[in-house]
Parts: structure tokens; sequence; C-alpha cells
């Protein structure tokens, strides 16, 4: 009896570490897309002058694998005070960006080609209108944090985020020295795609 409760208390232990260490690699996992904030802003009465801006400030979602994204924005007048809302894809390059944007209000858009992140001026091709001169700031990328899949899938939309392995749980060795015993793990991105070949 007492050599039964050693192997069950060693089994307990030994499973016990690897699953801790994989819960936390998967707690610290992240979704695979990346949101970034970045702000453009553009003369208010007079080109050539920045003490007065339009100032728009955009929030997207980033495509890890080539760097595009897509989201909102909301455009400021000189004082701040909200104007009106946009929408914006582009792509992400080292050192610039690339975006067209487009207004709710009146459906002007703009387009930025390679634009240079600080203090670089790019001209802005504007429809209907003049081109415009435009200064932007390096994006700012954070990647959310995920516990389970329950919250991937939540932060993601939902959609093809549901099949995704990222902190879905696997069983196994459902029979392991006991019922008592529960040797489920979560498991991280990297061991996800490993898991998901075998």
């Amino acid at each position: 009896m007492n050599s039964r409760l050693l192997v069950l208390a060693v089994a307990v232990v030994v499973l016990a570490v690897p699953t801790a260490a994989v819960a936390q690699a998967s707690a610290d996992a992240s979704p695979h897309q990346t949101q970034a904030t970045f702000t453009v802003t553009t003369p208010y009465t007079q080109a050539g002058q920045w003490n007065d801006v339009w100032t728009h400030i955009y929030t997207v979602t980033v495509n890890p694998e080539d760097d595009s994204f897509a989201g909102t924005g909301i455009q400021y007048d000189d004082n701040m005070e909200q104007t009106d809302t946009e929408t914006i894809t582009g792509t992400f390059a080292p050192g610039s960006v690339t975006f067209a944007a487009r207004r709710a209000d009146d459906g002007v858009s703009w387009t930025l080609t390679d634009a240079t992140y600080g203090a670089a001026v790019t001209l802005a091709d504007v429809k209907p209108g003049p081109p415009i001169e435009m200064i932007v700031t390096s994006p700012v990328f954070t990647t959310p944090s995920v516990s389970n899949q329950g919250d991937y899938v939540s932060q993601t939309g939902g959609g093809g985020a549901a099949q995704a392995c990222i902190g879905k749980p696997i069983h196994t060795n459902r029979n392991a020295t006991h019922h008592r015993i529960k040797n489920a793990r979560t498991l991280a991105p990297s061991l996800c795609r490993r898991e998901q070949r075998q």
C-alpha cells in the first residue's frame, strides 16, 4: 500500500512540473495579430506651418506575415476636438508606412506612399483635392496576451481563431495512475504547431 502511495505521489510531482511550465508559457502567448497605434498630422490652415494641425490617430490590426494592416482612425481639429472618423488600410515597412485612409463624413480619401517616420514631410494624394503635407509618427505595437483559447477567440473576434490551438487544452494520458490525476495541459503556440503535425 505504501509503495502505491509513493508511486502516486511521484507521478503527481512529475506531472505537475511540466504542466505548470507549459501553462505559464501559454499564459504569456499572444495571438497571431498585433495592434498598432500611430498619428498623422497635417497643416490646419496653411501649408508648411506645423503649429496648428489636423491630427489623425489610427488604431490598426497588423498581420505579422506581411505587415499589412487595417483599422480605424479619429480626426481631430487644431483644438483636439473630434471632427470625423476614418477607415485605413496599409502596410508597415522598416522605417516607413504606406496607407490609404477614407473619412466617413464626406468620403474624402488620401494615400500616403513610403512615408518615413518622424519629422519628414510627405505629400499625400487626396481625392478629391490637391496633395497635402503629412507627418507620420512611429507606430507603437502591442500584442495582447491570452491565457486560454477562450481569451484568444474573444480577442480576435472568432472565425478561424476558434480552430487555432493557442491556449487550447489538450488531454494526454487520460487514464494516468488513477482518475484523480488530471493530466491536461495548455499548449504554447510553438508547441501547437508541433502537436498539429503529429
